[in-house]
């Protein structure tokens, strides 16, 4: 499984509700060693590169994956919340809305989806959501070798039922095509199962077993 990578802690994202104290997105957090999720700045990771390939061979679909990123949330509230919903837009780096009109029909950009992670009162938990769906990193080809941005704006409700809603959380992602396909066979591909922490936070690969 590919697992996708934010800039840490650099930007930052507030949700705001009825209450005084906000949520805040830290940034996007990798693997410990025992390749669990881990809601710390001590697993934040760094700047992401999203491999776009199908597979290792003609036909094979087994690295045509999302990019999910998995965002450390703090609460410092007295009282927890629910993030239900990310509006994600995928942007340039100066900031323009990419449009994706080959498709039949276009596919909406910006665009909602349905998330869910609870966040504990006056604690830290990590919310998952698939920033870049599969039919948009089809969509991506002329720009690999380039960075694009995603901008995403969480939405939820606290315990009490108050709406909240984020501030926009910015980050760059690196688009290659193969650089991070390992076919079975090779020696590195069975450290590649959990993203393999001790080989660094850019050493995350997507295993293709039909190659």
């Amino acid at each position: 499984m590919r697992f996708a990578k934010v800039v840490a802690v650099a930007f930052a994202a507030q949700l705001t509700g009825c209450g005084p104290d906000p949520l805040f997105v830290n940034g996007q957090v990798g693997l410990d060693d025992d390749c669990e999720v881990s809601a710390d700045d001590e697993h934040a990771v760094e700047l992401p590169v999203f491999d776009i390939a199908t597979g290792g061979t003609a036909g094979s679909a087994a690295c045509d994956d999302p990019f999910v990123a998995q965002l450390w949330v703090e609460n410092g509230e007295s009282e927890r919340a629910r993030v239900t919903e990310a509006e994600i837009r995928l942007i340039t780096l100066g900031g323009e809305t990419l449009i994706f009109a080959e498709t039949d029909p276009p596919l909406p950009n910006p665009f909602l989806l349905n998330t869910a992670g609870p966040v504990p009162a006056d604690g830290s938990g990590v919310i998952e959501v698939e920033v870049v769906p599969t039919e948009y990193a089809h969509s991506l080809t002329a720009f690999v070798g380039q960075k694009i941005a995603v901008s995403v704006v969480l939405h939820g409700e606290t315990a009490g039922g108050d709406e909240i809603e984020s501030s926009s959380f910015t980050a760059p992602i690196s688009i290659c095509d193969g650089c991070r396909t390992l076919c079975a066979s090779d020696p590195e591909a069975e450290d590649a199962s959990c993203s393999a922490p001790e080989l660094g936070p850019l050493r995350t690969f997507c295993v293709d077993p039909e190659c």
